[in-house]
């Protein structure tokens, strides 16, 4: 009896074997396998075009950005020559003169009395202004200026709005004076 158990349960297992996965020919089977490979060994391949085009596009972008940041450090030398000739042509009058007609001069500052100083390349704000933006607007705007190297603010804020009185007690709206 037990081995006529073994004998059918062996049968059982074989026919199930049988019915699961041998439903196939061998050659279907080998074929299916071999179609399996191929369908692999393609996808590899087109995973390593595209690895490979990945890396191309990685150098070109390399060599862009090696470009790039010596386009950058070219700039910067050019910038740097430039500003030393500013440095060494920008006389203090010449400052003076540009400040007060390029920068001063403009519309933003109509409610404002400054005047400007100059004496090697630093230049000193003094007067009354409507409000801080204003008074920062205009340190900013001759911070910037090429030439100037430092703005000393004596720049008041007048509650009022109105333009302070000078020493003679008039008014000094508009006025710059070179120190």
């Amino acid at each position: 009896m037990h081995c006529r158990f073994r004998t059918t349960f062996a049968a059982g297992l074989f026919a199930a074997t049988l019915a699961t996965g041998c439903s196939q020919s061998p050659q279907d089977q080998y074929d299916d396998a071999v179609n399996s490979l191929n369908d692999s060994k393609q996808e590899l391949n087109d995973a390593q075009k595209r690895v490979e085009n990945a890396r191309q596009q990685m150098r070109q972008a390399q060599q862009s950005f090696q470009q790039a940041q010596q386009d950058l450090d070219s700039t910067r030398q050019d910038m740097e020559q430039a500003r030393q000739k500013v440095q060494k042509s920008a006389t203090d009058q010449i400052l003076f003169r540009v400040l007060q007609k390029d920068v001063l001069n403009k519309s933003r500052f109509s409610d404002a009395a400054i005047s400007v100083g100059v004496e090697q390349s630093v230049v000193t704000l003094t007067g009354a202004v409507p409000d801080k933006k204003t008074r920062d607007k205009a340190v900013e705007l001759v911070k910037n200026q090429p030439g100037v190297a430092h703005v000393v603010d004596r720049l008041q804020i007048s509650k009022s709005g109105d333009s302070a009185p000078d020493s003679a007690g008039q008014n000094n709206k508009g006025t710059n004076q070179n120190q």
